[in-house]
């Protein structure tokens, strides 16, 4: 990739910030916010591959999250309604 510096295009520019502000959330695992800033990268540039695969990549992270959540709900739930019935 291009250093920062050496592009001129402020249309390259703001493609290359949203990917990097894209993977500066990927790294400390905020995939929705990741998942927005891939979006405007290839909304502005669909045709780049690297582009599109990080926002697969961070859309196929967020679903893993979100199952990870509703089974730990899920258990939660159980847990709750054994004791209920246990301490009554």
């Amino acid at each position: 990739m291009v250093k920062d510096n050496a592009i001129q295009n402020p249309e390259d520019r703001l493609f290359l910030e949203y990917l990097m502000k894209g993977d500066d959330f990927f790294k400390i695992e905020i995939y929705w916010q990741a998942v927005g800033w891939y979006k405007k990268a290839v909304e502005l540039r669909p045709d780049n591959e690297e582009a599109r695969q990080k926002l697969r990549e961070c859309v196929a992270k967020k679903k893993e999250e979100s199952k990870a959540i509703v089974y730990i709900l899920i258990t939660a739930v159980v847990i709750i309604g054994i004791l209920i019935i246990v301490l009554r």
